[in-house]
This record gives structure tokens, sequence and C-alpha cells, in this order.
């Protein structure tokens, strides 16, 4: 029976790396397509290159807040940690699949963090509440945060380009920084995000975590 839990939960973790890729891939150089700097073929292997590089050299911080962090999946027994690891990766896949179906851009960290905290809930175990909020208002001031920053960084840039760079070096100079950024947020997607499939995977013991931070990117 252990192992067939186990398998499943492994299979879902497995679907939520794909949706992750499904729908948070075009985060990074989506506005590269758009923009016509790359070909949708050579963002999306430069997003797997870079992706990759993020999960494997910083990825086992995230793995440990959501495995550890929320729910001491770890400190619970071995029967009640992997049911555990089962429900909230189906949970968290079956909302993302959904909402890609829907055409929506969702979080998977949303996602896997409220099917761990859910789940962990119903079984009785204890959640950390106080992380619960540092991750609920990271969420809350991440896209206010973002938002300045962009509109500054637009206002100081419009009409100083112009003046720094040739104008018949602007078209290759704004390429150059529109990859070198995309490339620079596929790392931190792969660094932050991979945990979202292999966290509770590497607390219920499955697998040794240093060998879901290779193997998940693959999946």
């Amino acid at each position: 029976m252990y192992i067939i839990l186990a398998a499943l939960t492994l299979l879902m973790g497995a679907a939520i790396g794909w949706s992750i890729g499904a729908n948070d891939a075009a985060n990074s150089l989506g506005v590269a397509v758009g923009s016509k700097v790359l070909t949708l073929k050579q963002a999306i292997i430069l997003i797997v290159i870079f992706g990759f590089c993020g999960a494997f050299l910083q990825g086992s911080h995230v793995t440990k807040t959501i495995g550890k962090g929320i729910v001491p999946i770890d400190q619970l027994g071995k029967d009640i940690s992997l049911y555990l690891a089962l429900v909230a990766t189906f949970s968290a896949c079956a909302w993302v699949v959904l909402a890609t179906y829907w055409k929506m851009p969702i979080s998977t960290s949303h996602s896997i963090v409220g099917a761990v905290a859910g789940a962990g809930m119903a079984i009785g175990a204890p959640v950390k509440w106080k992380v619960l909020v540092d991750i609920f208002f990271c969420w809350l001031f991440t896209p206010i945060g973002a938002a300045v920053l962009g509109y500054i960084l637009y206002r100081l840039l419009k009409n100083s380009l112009y003046r720094i760079i040739p104008r018949r070096f602007i078209k290759p100079a704004m390429s150059f920084l529109i990859i070198t950024s995309g490339c620079y947020v596929a790392f931190t997607w792969g660094a932050n995000d991979v945990a979202n499939a292999t966290g509770v995977i590497s607390a219920a013991g499955i697998i040794h975590p240093i060998l879901l931070l290779y193997l998940a990117p693959r999946l």
C-alpha cells in the first residue's frame, strides 16, 4: 500500500511540475516572444536552461519552507505524512490545471501553500500560522512593489536611453536587456517554484531532496 501511495504522490508531483511549466513559464520570456525578440522555441530553450540552474543551485531553500515550514510534515507519522503529501499535491495540481484550462495565470505557490495548510488542518497537524502570515504579506506586496518599480523605471528610461545609446543601437540594446532580464526571471522561477512540486515529497521522505532538485526540472 505504501508503494502505491508513494507512486501516486510522485505522479502528482510530476503533474505539478508539468502545470508549473504550462502556467508559469511564460512569466519569464513571454514578453520576449510577444515583442518578437525571440521565437517561441528559442524562449523555451532558454527557460529550460536557466530554470534548471535556478532549481538545482537554489531550489532547496524554498523546498524546506513548503515541506516543513507550513506544516512539519517530516515530524508526522510515516503514513500520515504520505497521505498529506498526496492530498496536497493532488489538490494543488487539480487547481492549477483547471486555471490553465481557463487561461488564467495563477501562482502554483499559492496553490501548494494553501493545499498543504488545508490538508494539515484536516488531519489536525500543527499549522505554523506565523509563516503563513509572512507568506501572505509577501504575496500582497509583491505585485504592488513590482508595479511601482515598473512605473518608475519606465519613466526614467523612456527618454534617457536615447541620450546614452546611439539611436541605431537602441533596438539591439533593448533586445539584449529583454533577453537578459527574462533569463534572470527564469533562473529565479526555477529557484522559487520548483519547491511547489518537490517540497512535500521531500518532507514525506519518498525521495532524497538532492535527487528531487535534479529531477524536478525534467518532470
